[in-house]
C-alpha cells in the first residue's frame, strides 16, 4: 500500500541469508519474471 499511497515510499526489504536487505519493488512484490516478459512482448 505504501508505493501506491505515498509519493517517497520506503525502499523494501526482504530476508536474505539471515538477514534483511533492501530490494526493488519489483523484486519484493515479485513481479521481476512478469516484467522481463512484458519487455520481451514489447519487441
Amino acid at each position: 500500500m505504501e508505493l501506491r499511497y505515498s509519493d517517497q515510499p520506503l525502499t523494501p526489504m526482504l530476508k536474505k541469508d539471515g538477514e534483511y536487505v533492501e530490494v526493488s519493488w519489483p523484486e519484493a512484490l515479485e513481479l521481476e519474471d512478469v516484467l522481463s516478459r512484458l519487455k520481451e512482448l514489447e519487441k
